[in-house]
């Protein structure tokens, strides 16, 4: 759907036509508007009802975001002129969802901001930078989305919500200073991300 704007069925019940090659090769399909598809989709079809299928893509960021399916319970054949038309609509509306994601995005960056700057001047404000954190613990965990937090300053640890036992997270810490060279490190799942090197390390 990235390459190709729409896919059309015309009719699930029209004979398939053999396309020929010039050589031995398959022919390339991508950029053909009416051609044959899977019997699977064909048999998905007659289950519904419908004969006649058009669907076409909604691409925001350069990825397919969803998709503009319509279907009749009789062949239709959609002329190039009313494909286009449909191609233009679907385009209108990605522009739209790409315009609200941007403006959303913004907002919340600017509402980071601000609620950055606040928590930052009461850690600055406190004697202690951990009780500094400590003090805006709640808005710092809404701030990240996190259910535990745990804050490390030199051999000073600060627990906040649901975290490690101490010495998970020694182990952690210093698995983290001996492996990584970015001064952040981001994974959706830590156990498949350095689970044999905390083996390792632990012995």
């Amino acid at each position: 759907y990235l390459k190709n704007p729409f896919r059309h069925i015309a009719d699930t019940k029209a004979a398939n036509i053999p396309i020929l090659s010039i050589d031995e090769t398959t022919p390339d399909l991508t950029y053909s508007d009416i051609r044959s598809v899977s019997p699977v989709h064909i048999e998905y079809m007659n289950n519904m009802g419908m004969q006649g299928s058009f669907s076409t893509p909604i691409i925001v960021f350069g990825e397919l975001w969803g998709l503009i399916a319509c279907h009749n319970a009789q062949a239709k054949y959609l002329c190039v002129e009313m494909r286009q038309a449909c191609r233009t609509l679907a385009h209108s509306f990605a522009i739209g969802i790409s315009s609200f994601f941007t403006n959303e995005k913004l907002q919340k960056l600017d509402s980071t901001e601000r609620y950055l700057n606040i928590m930052m001047e009461k850690v600055i404000q406190a004697s202690d930078i951990l009780d500094g954190f400590e003090s805006v613990e709640d808005s710092l965990m809404q701030l990240i989305a996190c259910d535990g937090l745990v804050i490390i300053v030199d051999d000073n640890l600060l627990n906040i919500g649901d975290v490690l036992p101490q010495e998970s997270l020694e182990i952690l810490d210093t698995w983290f200073c001996k492996s990584r060279s970015e001064s952040s490190f981001e994974t959706d799942s830590f156990l498949h991300s350095a689970l044999r090197t905390l083996i390792h390390t632990t012995g």
